[in-house]
């Protein structure tokens, strides 16, 4: 490798720390104010069943994936007429995800 490639390589992995450590540095103020702006809902999942409840616990990040999954079979049940069941599926959601007005209509 040639001087001028390695010192290039230096000089952006030095950048990507910097900036990793920057951010890294802001983080506790950001997560701060989301709490005092009142962005931050992490409802705890109360009568949730045992499954959902160690899927949310351990997919975390991937709650949302979750939630599309059972949006899914929510609006499979209602097309199937089971209706009652469709039901529990949208409350599973609602615990999930409050903000999520899709749900909230499908409750209606």
């Amino acid at each position: 490798m040639r001087t001028r490639d390695f010192v290039i390589l230096l000089v952006c992995a030095v950048t990507a720390v910097a900036a990793l450590f920057a951010a890294g540095s802001q983080l506790d103020r950001i997560n701060a104010q989301r709490e005092q702006l009142k962005l931050v809902s992490n409802p705890a999942l109360e009568n949730a069943p045992p499954s959902l409840a160690f899927a949310t616990v351990a997919l975390g990040a991937f709650r949302g994936l979750i939630v599309d999954i059972l949006w899914m079979r929510a609006d499979k049940l209602k097309e199937e007429g089971q209706f009652f069941d469709a039901l529990q599926v949208a409350k599973w959601i609602t615990t999930l995800q409050p903000r999520f007005a899709a749900v909230w209509e499908f409750h209606a």
